[in-house]
């Protein structure tokens, strides 16, 4: 038998009296399928850093397969009184990973349990003994017998395939002695939220009750189904909020079991079909979360993606953070913003920036940039498209600053504009325009404690010169500098200006912009209004959009009374998706 393979492993976890260890039996209906952790009968002085020790001397009828030729006879020749230590329960295996340190232990972990696939392998203790790496498995007969038949190789998509050593029968399973239910249940009461009835499983399997213990991926819909199971048993009915992000999910079947969740967070995980969301169609979701899935890739646009979630939710109101309206009302395109906080201030900005750009007097932005602020611009022509042969860009290359073009370098320099006046007059020389709010996507790429860095990018036309308009494609790059408290200012801009795509032209503009107002302060106005005068105005809002009148009197003041700036207000942000539920509790 080969030295390295007869290497014993102590995990450093706790020194114990094995008389402290007792042994129960957790499974989750299948008779292969039990999971396991350490459990002591009396207290353990410092629980968190104490260390399990593994037997030191292996049984006399320990078997070591470490050939291809080996695991084909165990599974293919040999008799079968060598083959049953496999299905014994009573007795731990050991799996060595040849060269298998290098990895981190997740993926190392992950690919051995999709070879055994799918049938059932729960590693424990897994440790790195010198270029190698190691760990304990029992009630996984089925899943070796298939390792054994996949000739000991374990296919590494990040570099080269993994060899292993399998140790059948290298422990006796009363000397070690585990059970996952108490580790468990610690870890879900860590993560449980009381007062708001949330779940967060986020990364589960690293939590650092199970981390040195076993690793338990959520991605195996059995151990999914398992831990839900415990949490349902635990918290009841209280579930309302769970966060399953992070845990590479691909089937979630096992939610119907929990009917009181209403917001649901399934971000970076593996849903690659809408149809995995069919469980989901017997709950009241309310929230979800569907980011970072490879469904989302199936998109180009928001409508369908919309159309096709809530096919399965027919009581959803909010995905991926987007309030969703009433059926065909348009809602914009989803924000990635590294900084959820800056949401409001981000929306209030654009809102406002491209509300006067396209007012139709671009002056109206005076006090929009700082007296130091600098702009540039570029612009470019995209060949083979449908705008190509009508794109006419000469007022935008007449001021493009694209420096691999220019035939003079002092332009470079010139072609700066510094200061906001001459921004202003700048941009006063640009063709009117008309943007499509609902093809904007918007990113906050920088955000410090008194600045931000906003680029958002979509498309807009130019009024018809020949008999249809012209779109054009942009994006913009603001920095943005807090000058007073939620006063912001912009110090930088720069403007890039193509023909628009064939595909942007098809999906442009199918949804009516609201009417652009200007607001004027009209304060003197409000002040003449009495208290019962307010009431009904208030009362009407309500009434006309559903909002409770405490968030209704919010809009009318905010709007300086003026029921028809109110209304206008609130359609915008609804449509964006910023007018939060509670506006509409009675």
């Amino acid at each position: 038998m080969d030295s390295k393979v007869k290497r014993l492993i102590t995990k450093k976890m706790a020194v114990c009296d094995r008389s402290n260890l007792r042994a129960v039996g957790i499974t989750d209906g299948n008779k292969n399928s039990s999971l396991v952790a350490v459990e002591y009968e009396k207290p353990v002085k410092n629980a968190e850093t104490a260390m399990v020790t593994i037997p030191e001397d292996l049984l006399e009828d320990s078997v070591v397969i470490e050939s291809a030729s080996q695991a084909l006879s165990i599974t293919m020749g040999a008799p079968y009184s060598q083959f049953r230590t496999l299905m014994r329960s009573d007795y731990w295996h050991k799996i060595t990973v040849i060269d298998g340190a290098s990895y981190e232990s997740d993926l190392v972990m992950k690919l051995i349990m999709e070879t055994a696939s799918p049938f059932n392998l729960i590693p424990i203790l897994y440790e790195k003994k010198g270029k190698d790496a190691q760990f304990l498995a029992r009630n996984c007969g089925s899943a070796i017998e298939k390792l054994c038949r996949n000739k000991l190789v374990v296919k590494n998509p990040h570099g080269p395939d993994f060899a292993i050593v399998i140790n059948l029968k290298y422990a006796m399973g009363d000397q070690i002695k585990l059970n996952m239910q108490a580790s468990f249940t610690k870890a879900l009461q860590d993560r449980f939220d009381y007062e708001k009835k949330s779940l967060d499983l986020r990364s589960f399997h690293k939590h650092p009750h199970l981390a040195n213990l076993v690793f338990c991926p959520l991605s195996q819909q059995k151990i999914l189904h398992y831990i839900l199971m415990m949490a349902k048993k635990q918290f009841e009915t209280n579930i309302v909020e769970l966060n399953l992000a992070n845990n590479d999910i691909e089937d979630i079947r096992s939610l119907e079991m929990l009917p009181s969740i209403q917001h649901l967070d399934l971000r970076n995980n593996g849903i690659d079909d809408i149809s995995r969301l069919e469980p989901l169609q017997r709950l009241n979701i309310l929230t979800l979360w569907l980011d970072g899935n490879p469904v989302c890739e199936n998109y180009d646009t928001h409508a369908p993606y919309i159309k096709d979630v809530k096919n399965y939710m027919k009581t959803l109101k909010r995905l991926d953070g987007v309030l969703l309206g009433k059926p065909g009302f348009p809602v914009y395109q989803r924000n990635f913003l590294v900084d959820l906080s800056k949401h409001a201030v981000v929306d209030h900005f654009l809102g406002h920036y491209f509300n006067l750009y396209d007012s139709g007097s671009r002056l109206r932005m005076k006090g929009l940039y700082h007296r130091n602020a600098l702009f540039s611009m570029t612009a470019a022509y995209l060949p083979g498209q449908k705008t190509s042969s009508t794109a006419r860009l000469t007022q935008y290359m007449i001021s493009s600053r694209n420096l691999l073009k220019l035939s003079d370098y002092s332009k470079a320099y010139s072609s700066i504009e510094y200061g906001e006046d001459n921004i202003l007059a700048m941009i006063q020389r640009l063709p009117p325009s008309d943007h499509d709010p609902y093809s904007f996507t918007v990113d906050t790429a920088y955000v410090k404690d008194n600045m931000l860095t906003i680029y958002v990018c979509g498309v807009f036309r130019e009024p018809a010169t020949t008999m249809e308009p012209l779109i054009r494609s942009f994006s913009r790059t603001f920095v943005l500098l807090e000058v007073k408290p939620n006063e912001f200012q912009v110090v930088n801009e720069m403007l890039h200006v193509v023909n628009a795509t064939t595909a942007q032209v098809m999906e442009s503009f199918k949804y009516k912009r609201p009417p652009i107002v200007v607001q004027s302060i009209a304060r003197n106005a409000a002040q003449n209004l009495t208290e019962v005068d307010k009431s009904q105005l208030v009362g009407i809002l309500s009434d006309v959009t559903e909002m409770n009148r405490q968030w209704s009197r919010k809009c009318l003041e905010e709007a300086y009374w003026d029921i028809k700036d109110a209304l206008i207000s609130f359609t915008e942000l609804y449509k964006r998706g910023r007018v939060p539920a509670e506006a509409f509790v009675k």
